[in-house]
Order: structure tokens, then sequence, then C-alpha cells
């Protein structure tokens, strides 16, 4: 995948094995996560209305956008990004959610 990343997918299940999904450039999390077959919750569909598609960032926060407007207003935990708002722009994030 031209101009691309890895995001590293950490299972919150003890024994499940890490995932590397390929993230292209200005592509979402929510988006690349599905594409990539992983379980991401939502009610919206990835239009930062549900705030449902948090995830917890475990390393590498600096790899990842800045929060947008849209998920600042739903106030996230220290430590969690809203998977449709969030892009890849650099290797090293692993993040996890309590269901994978």
């Amino acid at each position: 995948m031209a101009d691309s990343h890895i995001l590293h997918c950490r299972s919150a299940w003890p024994g499940r094995p890490e995932r590397r999904v390929p993230v292209a450039s200005g592509v979402d999390l929510f988006s690349a996560l599905r594409a990539a077959g992983m379980p991401i919750a939502s009610s919206c569909r990835g239009d930062a209305v549900c705030g449902r598609c948090w995830l917890d960032v475990l390393q590498g926060a600096a790899a990842l956008s800045p929060p947008d407007d849209d998920e600042s207003r739903l106030a996230p935990e220290p430590g969690q990004r809203l998977a449709c708002r969030t892009t890849l722009h650099g290797d090293g994030a692993t993040v996890s959610t309590t269901y994978w």
C-alpha cells in the first residue's frame, strides 16, 4: 500500500495475537479497521455522532492526528481516541478496545 503506515491492534483478552493493520495516509482508523475486518463499535457508521468507536491508545500517540472539534465535543477520556476522527501519520501506534 503506497504511503501507508501500520497500526498495531492489541487485544484486551490474554492470548489473542496482536494484529497489524495497514492504514493509508489520510484514512481514518474507523475505515481502516473495518476494511481489515476488525470489529469497531458504532451506531452512526463513523460520523462522529454516537461516540462509541473509542480506542485506547497504548503506545505511539504522537503518530496520531490531534483531536478535532468533533472528538473534543464528545469529551474523550485521557488516553482514548475516537477512531472515526483519528488518522495515522507514522508507525508505532498501538491501540486496543475492550471487545477485541
